[in-house]
């Protein structure tokens, strides 16, 4: 049985538990599609383990997850027509939850 003490202990340590996630926008330079427009096409998050959430700023507004960063620029760069901004300076380093809260 968990007691409240417990519960309120692990709270605190998550709390202070950093989890480098890491932010990124899709600058697109030319539109070859004519869907998404040029500029800042769509935003997105780079997580632990390194899988990333991708949201299109469109009328769309539809949102992707995906396996690694790669796999984004391989679907959505467009042959370098579009470029991943990192608006977090640091990268995402390969870790599980456990690893960190131990």
């Amino acid at each position: 049985m968990t007691t409240k003490a417990t519960k309120v202990a692990k709270i605190k340590e998550l709390k202070t538990l950093k989890l480098n996630i890491r932010r990124f926008v899709l600058n697109r330079n030319d539109d070859e599609t004519g869907q998404s427009g040029t500029g800042v096409v769509a935003v997105g998050t780079q997580y632990p383990n390194g899988k990333v959430s991708l949201t299109w700023l469109s009328h769309m507004g539809t949102m992707g997850w995906y396996d690694t960063i790669e796999v984004v620029k391989g679907l959505h760069g467009h042959g370098g027509k579009t470029e991943v901004i990192w608006l977090d300076k640091e990268e995402v380093k390969e870790t599980t939850m456990t690893e960190e809260v131990k």
